[in-house]
């Protein structure tokens, strides 16, 4: 019998051990890509698995990482290296009427292995490494309602200039926070999340006297709405609330509200993307 030390049940086509990592294990659904790496000794034996489905009949890449001693790298050229190996980012917040700047906090998931967080900016630079982006801008500024925007950097292109226009606070408005995710049938944040908790509780610390409902909601395609799904929705949306108010914005400004899958934006789901989108947690202004 061979216990399992590692085990990935990712949705990424890439996936492995990674040095940053802390999880010995992850789980299925919406998850890290990559569980924490091993340290092993000479003459050690592991068993590696891989089982995708999707991947049928195809071939797959192993990629592994030995130490390497007494190497030597000569760069002539530091500049033309750099140049060809990544790609010019650059990001503008501005304001959708006037198109003028505007100074705000921004957090920024998937252009780098760790989460970027930006305070009283109103743009951004930076290289990319050369590969296929998929990211989530979340934006907060003071009189603006907040902003979730997905982009795509594909690793052919040399530049990318991305502007988020931010529209001013509404009553009636609502904003989907689409990396607020939860482990599978429980109220329990995936570390994924973080990043836009983080900028819908800066959100309700720049616009003090704003006032939200919490709405959550569930993935069921051709199931009645039980009482399970609604319990579900509504403790997912009153986790949201907790993490608010125990960083200290209070609570007299937070309803909360489940919905189960009665208001699915994919009623029936044709891939795991769209069954994503249907579990989520949308930010409803009821007061500005």
């Amino acid at each position: 019998k061979i216990n399992p030390i590692r085990s990935n049940l990712s949705r990424s086509s890439e996936t492995g051990l990674l040095l940053t990592s802390n999880l010995d294990f992850v789980g299925a659904g919406v998850n890290e890509n990559y569980s924490k790496s091993v340290v092993v000794q000479k003459g050690e034996k592991l068993v590696l698995i891989v089982n995708n489905p999707k991947m049928s009949h195809q071939n797959h890449t192993l990629i592994l990482h030995y130490p390497k001693t007494n190497l030597k790298v000569e760069v002539k050229d530091t500049v033309q290296q750099t140049d060809f190996q990544t790609i010019k980012y650059s990001l503008s917040i501005k304001d959708k009427m006037t198109k003028k700047l505007v100074l705000a906090d921004v957090n920024i998931s998937g252009l780098s292995k760790n989460p970027i967080f930006l305070k009283d900016v109103n743009n951004y630079e930076s290289p990319l490494f050369k590969k296929n982006h998929h990211a989530v801008i979340n934006v907060s500024a003071k009189g603006y309602l907040l902003s979730s925007v997905e982009i795509a950097v594909a690793m052919n292109e040399k530049e990318v200039v991305h502007d988020v226009f931010l529209e001013p606070i509404e009553s009636g408005k609502k904003v989907n926070l689409k990396t607020i995710q939860f482990v599978g049938d429980r109220a329990e944040f995936l570390p994924n999340a973080a990043s836009a908790l983080k900028s819908l509780l800066s959100f309700m610390q720049l616009n003090n006297s704003v006032s939200i409902e919490i709405e959550g909601h569930v993935n069921g395609p051709g199931k009645p709405n039980s009482s399970e799904y609604k319990e579900l929705s509504n403790n997912r949306a009153k986790a949201v609330k907790s993490y608010l108010v125990e960083n200290g914005i209070s609570e007299n400004r937070i309803q909360f509200v489940g919905y189960g899958n009665s208001q699915m934006l994919y009623p029936q789901p044709k891939n795991s993307a769209e069954m994503t989108a249907n579990r989520r947690v949308e930010i409803k202004i009821i007061a500005k």
